[in-house]
């Protein structure tokens, strides 16, 4: 039984599955892009979820700052300390299967 949401994602998507996928993100990124914590990848997780939740727009609306009245912004630089940059090279680099696999 699942009591909460985090209960639900690591039954859909498990611990083991993610950490895999920051590996091969890790070991596949070019020298000028430094190397993704645990903690990093677990928020850009968090933005793809949040993203969901706020489906108006553009995902770069998730950094914006701006109140327009219509829908709170998320500022997730200021409330969770990450860049959209950091975000955006996370994305680009991500592998969700082995490198060199097709």
């Amino acid at each position: 039984v699942w009591h909460d949401e985090e209960a639900c994602f690591n039954h859909m998507m498990p611990i083991d599955f993610w950490m895999d996928r920051l590996q091969w993100t890790n070991d596949s990124l070019p020298d000028n892009v430094a190397a993704f914590s645990e903690h990093e990848h677990w928020m850009c997780l968090g933005v793809l979820y949040a993203r969901t939740l706020h489906p108006i727009g553009r995902i770069k609306d998730l950094w914006r700052t701006r109140d327009d009245g219509f829908v709170p912004p998320f500022r997730m630089r200021e409330r969770f300390g990450l860049a959209r940059d950091r975000f955006i090279d996370w994305e680009r680099y991500l592998k969700i299967w082995p490198p060199g696999d097709s």
